[in-house]
């Protein structure tokens, strides 16, 4: 559905690969996907959280070659990577 509605929206994806036991995911949560300045970013995208552990992740984290987490990945609406980010990072980051 997200990338249906990154196309026509023609926005960039923003897909957040977690897992719930993952301590640097849930700070990210926490501390920059809940905040002023990141929300207001946000708009430019279309959001995608992937919990790790779910069934149906599968397929999206062999796409994108997942093997950490938090992994953000920046992708086109047609679903090619553009950047991405492991690991915690801040708001300023």
């Amino acid at each position: 559905k997200a990338f249906k509605e990154a196309k026509k929206a023609k926005k960039p994806l923003l897909i957040d690969f977690f897992g719930i036991w993952c301590p640097p995911c849930n700070e990210l949560d926490e501390t920059v996907f809940e905040t002023k300045a990141f929300l207001e970013k946000a708009k430019s995208f279309v959001l995608l959280k992937v919990d790790a552990d779910a069934e149906a992740s599968w397929k999206i984290k062999d796409r994108f070659k997942v093997g950490g987490y938090p992994t953000i990945v920046f992708a086109s609406p047609e679903g090619k990577e553009l950047y991405r980010v492991v690991g915690y990072r801040t708001v300023k980051e």
